[in-house]
């Protein structure tokens, strides 16, 4: 099983390469919300400021997580979230 702290470093190197170049938001993570069950991490990843538009937040999103899946076999599920 991968350790919270892998599960975090993973994560912020995947924002990182993904964050939009235009810097319209940065991405960020709730780490108080981040929970694991299954196997599985759920990491929720947040916009600093919320975008007008939500697909490049969501495009983002899907990229990372793909990046995570796909190409590093980590079981960590990304929850867009919205903080008020």
């Amino acid at each position: 099983m991968i350790a919270r702290e892998k599960v975090l470093s993973a994560v912020r190197e995947c924002i990182a390469k993904f964050n939009p170049p235009n810097g319209a938001f940065i991405l960020a993570i709730d780490s108080r919300r981040i929970t694991q069950s299954d196997g599985w991490w759920h990491v929720p990843i947040y916009p600093k400021p919320t975008p007008d538009r939500s697909y490049p937040f969501i495009n983002a999103i899907a990229d990372i997580e793909c990046e995570l899946q796909d190409k590093r076999n980590l079981k960590i599920d990304i929850l867009p979230t919205i903080k008020e």
